[in-house]
């Protein structure tokens, strides 16, 4: 049976929450990432719809919805609908993730999380997706995690220590230096891609330039076309009837030659 989306930031973040918190390192060509558990994948979808509910009436979304629209009819004479809108899965190809900047060794490695909240930020206005230039987004929707890795003494057992938002290693549960541990995979090297937070991209909101929508900017242009030639056309007609119209004195004096000859 289909559940009802969420209706509040509150209740996503407690959603996430629940689902498994250890991901695995992966490279995709020279990408290096964190693959997250089955489970995320199989909600991306729900997640999707969730956020759609949350954000219906949000007015931050709206105002960057209506700047680019503006954009694209101002540099591209593209007109768009609110229906040409919607929430988009991440377009990387790799499923829901957290970018890292890793190596090599680290393949495989398993690095655990937490979410922490949701972020809101407005996307580059104008600009398409990288991963495919058919894509314009106006605002992006992720979750903020903090990553922790599995590290060890020289001499003695693993210990957790966190990574801060930067992905720094920070201070382990129990408080201790790091300065005599080593990281399993080098933690300092499972980073947020980033230069922000460590990050979960969930969505993205945005339009997809289809072909309809070409379809309909060139119909536009043309229709726009028409009228003016047909206004330029109409201009010009009024012009030349104007220009042949005689002026009050060549009536006059042509009406007086015709008395004139009239008495002779």
């Amino acid at each position: 049976m289909a559940r009802e989306p969420l209706t509040t930031q509150e209740d996503l973040v407690e959603e996430v929450r629940k689902y498994d918190d250890v991901g695995t390192v992966c490279k995709e060509d020279d990408f290096f990432y964190l693959k997250l558990s089955q489970r995320w994948q199989d909600n991306a979808g729900y997640l999707l719809e969730s956020l759609g509910e949350i954000f219906r009436y949000d007015k931050k979304l709206k105002a960057n919805q209506a700047k680019l629209r503006r954009h694209f009819e101002t540099k591209e004479s593209l007109s768009l609908r609110d229906e040409d809108f919607k929430f988009y899965t991440p377009l990387s190809g790799v499923g829901l993730h957290i970018s890292l900047e890793a190596n090599n060794d680290d393949l495989g490695k398993k690095v655990k999380f937490r979410v922490e909240d949701l972020i809101i930020q407005r996307a580059n206005i104008g600009i398409p997706s990288h991963h495919n230039e058919r894509f314009y987004h106006c605002q992006w929707l992720a979750l903020a995690v903090s990553m922790e890795t599995r590290v060890k003494g020289e001499d003695g057992p693993g210990e957790d220590r966190a990574l801060d938002e930067d992905g720094q290693e920070g201070k382990g549960k129990s408080g201790g230096s790091s300065d005599d541990a080593t990281a399993v995979g080098a933690p300092a090297a499972l980073a947020p891609l980033s230069k922000g937070r460590a990050h979960i991209s969930l969505a993205c909101y945005g339009v997809e330039i289809t072909n309809e929508i070409l379809k309909r900017g060139r119909r536009c242009s043309s229709t726009g076309k028409s009228m003016a030639d047909k206004k330029e056309k109409s201009n010009g007609r009024s012009r030349k009837s104007e220009s042949t119209k005689p002026t009050d004195g060549t009536n006059k004096g042509r009406q007086r030659r015709k008395s004139s000859s009239k008495r002779r």
